[in-house]
C-alpha cells in the first residue's frame, strides 16, 4: 500500500494558497481511491507486463473515479 508518488502537487498548490481543508479531503480521497481500486498493483502488473492479472485486478468502478479526482484537484 505505498502511495508516495501522484498527483501530490495538487495538494501542495492548495496547502499553499491556504485551503486546508480543501487538501486535506484530496488528500484522503486519493488514499483511498488507490487503495480501493488496487490501483499501484495495477501499475506494477503492467510494468512486469503482467496485463491480464492487472486487468484482472483493476476495480474499474473506483479507477473511474480517479478522473474525477483530478478534474476537482
Amino acid at each position: 500500500m505505498k502511495d508516495l508518488c501522484g498527483a501530490s502537487h495538487f495538494l501542495d498548490l492548495e496547502y499553499l494558497k491556504g485551503k486546508y481543508f480543501k487538501g486535506t479531503v484530496l488528500l484522503i480521497l486519493k488514499f483511498l481511491i488507490n487503495v480501493q481500486a488496487n490501483f499501484n498493483q495495477v501499475i506494477l502488473l503492467s510494468f512486469h507486463g503482467e496485463i491480464c492479472g492487472a486487468i484482472k485486478d483493476a476495480d474499474y468502478q473506483w479507477l473511474m473515479f480517479y478522473s474525477y479526482w483530478f478534474l476537482f484537484g
